[in-house]
C-alpha cells in the first residue's frame, strides 16, 4: 500500500495474480521476443508465490496486473540466479482502483 516493495504489516496479499519466469535472452532486463516464459505461478491467499528449481542465469520475472488493480512496484523485474543463491525472494506491489470524490467549491469574495 505504501510502495516499498516490501510486506508491511496491515498490508494483505492478492490472490490470483500471475508471476511469470522469462529467460532473458538479450539480457536487457526487459520482455521481448527472444525471452522464452519457463515458469508460471498463481499467487495464493497470502499473496505468496513459489518457482522452484531455478538454473543459475539471466532471467525476467513478471508480474500481471489483475483486472481493477494498478502497480505500485515495477511490474518486470531482472533477475541473475546464482548456485550461492538458493533463494531469492521479489515482492510486487498493486492496489485496487479506487474513486474518491472531493467536493470543489469556489465563491467569490
Amino acid at each position: 500500500m505504501n510502495r516499498n516493495s516490501l510486506a508491511d504489516e496491515g498490508e494483505s496479499g492478492i490472490t490470483g495474480v500471475e508471476i511469470m519466469l522469462l529467460v532473458d535472452g538479450d539480457r536487457d532486463g526487459q520482455i521481448g521476443s527472444d525471452d522464452i516464459v519457463l515458469a508460471r505461478a498463481l499467487s495464493d491467499e497470502g499473496g505468496n508465490y513459489s518457482i522452484e528449481n531455478v538454473l543459475p542465469g539471466n532471467y525476467l520475472l513478471v508480474q500481471i496486473d489483475i483486472p481493477g488493480h494498478f502497480s505500485t512496484t515495477a511490474n518486470e523485474v531482472p533477475i541473475k540466479a546464482t548456485e550461492l543463491m538458493p533463494q531469492m525472494v521479489v515482492n510486487f506491489g498493486d492496489r485496487p482502483y479506487w474513486r474518491a470524490y472531493l467536493p470543489a467549491m469556489a465563491r467569490g469574495g
